[in-house]
């Protein structure tokens, strides 16, 4: 007797809904999805800038970035950039930050640089060992990712080789241009 009672309230539950017997609040929420108010749609965006770590700007826009100013945020776009940013290979550990502004919103790109090895220059070396011989002895890739690890090793190797031949005063400077060749 129970489960009789039970299988024809599931009946009649299941017939009110194919009958159209919606209730009303369920209708409420689905044309309050097709018509969203001013307050859920997508802020304008303003600015668009790539920022390093630090908070220094390093470029207000650039074409990797689909993120239009003026339009509303979009967070493909977003996503697109990042990953635009990403394949480029100037930049790593990419993130999108994004504060409100007089305007609209700033969208930054937050990312590290990566620097590369595009020179090796050894000063006050007198011949017979020329810079080439040095730089081989250091066995640093131009063109390969900068790490201050790979720097170390260079130097060290480099003193391990002429060790006992040359007094030498051995001081490093990294000069990182700012300039990206494209």
């Amino acid at each position: 007797m129970r489960a009789d009672c039970v299988r024809r309230l599931c009946g009649a539950v299941l017939a009110a809904f194919l009958c159209g017997g919606v209730p009303s609040s369920v209708l409420a929420q689905k044309i309050g999805a097709q018509n969203p108010s001013p307050a859920d749609q997508a802020p304008v965006v303003g600015e668009v800038r790539i920022v390093s770590e630090d908070g220094k700007v390093l470029k207000a826009s650039t074409s990797a970035i689909s993120v239009e100013v003026g339009k509303p945020l979009d967070r493909e776009k977003i996503s697109a950039s990042l990953r635009s940013l990403y394949r480029s290979g100037v930049y790593s550990d990419l993130r999108a930050i994004s504060e409100h502004v007089e305007g609209g919103i700033r969208v930054d790109f937050v990312v590290r640089e990566n620097l590369f090895f595009n020179q090796v220059i050894v000063l006050g070396l007198k011949p017979p060992p020329s810079e080439a011989s040095a730089a081989a002895a250091m066995q640093i890739t131009l063109g390969d990712a900068f790490r201050k690890q790979t720097l170390d090793e260079a130097l060290d190797r480099l003193k391990a080789r002429w060790q006992g031949n040359y007094q030498r005063q051995n001081t490093e400077r990294h000069k990182p241009h700012t300039q990206i060749p494209r």
